[in-house]
């Protein structure tokens, strides 16, 4: 095959550019830290980064459905907490005017007492996390308690906390705060009405209602519980997808200034060649 001027000039100006391609690329590399920079660098790994990358996301959403999750039963707990101190307090004041010794201006005062506790029951019934009421169930928007009657509801509200994995992050205010309200209020017309005899069966009442919010926050600490064994294990999968994510995309820095180098080399060298091999033009006799 007979090699022309134009052949010589048109090889050496293809490998020109193909080397000034690879020197930009790796220059690129370096600027934004990334080994695929498009789609034609390399659809296997690119397809495989943007799996990491969706899981990474879906997984960072999964952890904070599992923080908001965690902050409502910590809300929840601190509010039955309050109410258990509340309980014991009236249980205290029940058993001193039970013993039957106490005047009557005792006995109201005692039910004054009980009186303000139960509007602080009311307040915690109301307990809002974000915004939310908690003790309402799916009616988060108002209060449900609203002095005098309970207008929530019991349906359960659930955060998605895995694939197909969902967690109940509400608690039922009702029956435990009506529960509550009525032994409070049956104690106090006892005491009104001087009925000393009835406080024995109300100390009762009390111990059940202790019973049923130590069973709720049971309940609550094992949703807590479960909610932060799954935080972990996520914290431990979400490192390990990163991980991958980087070893997919991320560019090999040292490597990646070792290429770049040997590329310029091999450009200056190609120009130093090309201008060797060309066949002299007119213009370089006429110099």
């Amino acid at each position: 095959m007979r090699i022309t001027p134009g052949m010589l000039k048109d090889n050496l100006l293809y490998n020109l550019y193909r080397t000034l391609a690879d020197m930009e690329k790796s220059q690129q590399m370096l600027s934004n830290g990334k080994a695929l920079t498009k789609p034609s660098d390399d659809p296997v790994k690119l397809l495989r980064a943007m799996k990491y990358r969706s899981d990474i996301n879906q997984g960072e959403q999964y952890q904070r459905n599992i923080d908001d999750g965690l902050n409502w039963l910590h809300t929840t707990d601190a509010a039955l907490n309050e109410l258990t101190n509340l309980l014991q307090r009236v249980k205290e004041l029940t058993v001193y005017g039970a013993n039957g010794a106490l005047p009557q201006e005792s006995l109201n005062s005692i039910a004054e007492e009980i009186k303000q506790i139960k509007e602080q029951v009311g307040v915690i019934a109301n307990t809002q996390f974000a915004g939310k009421y908690i003790f309402g169930g799916t009616e988060v928007e108002k209060q449900p308690w609203n002095g005098s009657t309970w207008q929530g509801n019991s349906n359960g509200i659930y955060f998605e906390i895995g694939s197909n994995i969902k967690v109940q992050v509400n608690t039922q205010g009702s029956p435990l705060f009506i529960n509550v309200i009525n032994t409070l209020d049956q104690i106090i017309n006892h005491l009104i009405s001087g009925n000393v005899s009835a406080l024995s069966s109300d100390i009762g009442s009390l111990d059940n209602n202790l019973n049923s919010v130590l069973a709720v926050r049971a309940d609550v600490g094992a949703r807590t519980n479960r909610l932060e064994l799954m935080q972990n294990r996520l914290l431990a999968q979400l490192e390990t997808e990163k991980e991958l994510l980087s070893k997919t995309e991320d560019a090999d820095i040292a490597a990646t200034i070792i290429d770049l180098k040997n590329q310029e080399n091999v450009y200056r060298s190609a120009l130093a060649v090309g201008a060797r091999i060309l066949p002299p033009t007119l213009v370089d006799f006429l110099r």
